[in-house]
């Protein structure tokens, strides 16, 4: 049997996750820049004494799917290996949504150390349907 271990926090991250907080993202995006999962990044956050801000939607123009409800979507990251979202997020439109994705993916393109060319996320309806890819080091 394989245990998982667990990663002790460097200083470097925690002054990481510290800026992140400070800049009002939100827990599961400060997961996928941290490379952890949302209740370890969440369960740090508190013991700094610090909470993650609500307000993570994008605001991109879009027509709404129906009325003023808004619809949960998930950012899975693919790198060969599938990380699924298990929390989502809500927006009103599909294009909110794809905007957030392009966000996330810029992000990656700005702070990563690596180009892993393989590296995608995909933006999944509460249905499991895949809306939009988009890979974060190549040409689309």
């Amino acid at each position: 049997m394989v245990r998982i271990g667990s990663r002790k926090w460097t200083t470097a991250q925690i002054e990481q996750l510290t800026r992140l907080l400070d800049a009002g993202i939100s827990a599961p995006r400060a997961a996928i820049a941290m490379k952890r999962s949302i209740t370890v990044v969440r369960a740090m956050a508190r013991n700094l004494g610090k909470t993650f801000s609500d307000h993570n939607r994008a605001v991109i123009s879009g027509q709404p799917m129906r009325g003023n409800l808004m619809h949960k979507f998930f950012f899975d990251m693919k790198d060969g290996v599938p990380l699924r979202d298990q929390v989502g997020i809500e927006f009103k439109t599909n294009a909110e949504a794809i905007g957030h994705c392009k966000e996330l993916a810029q992000h990656f393109r700005d702070e990563s150390l690596r180009d892993d060319q393989d590296l995608e996320i995909s933006v999944v309806n509460a249905s499991g349907r895949e809306i939009h890819r988009e890979f974060v080091h190549r040409e689309s």
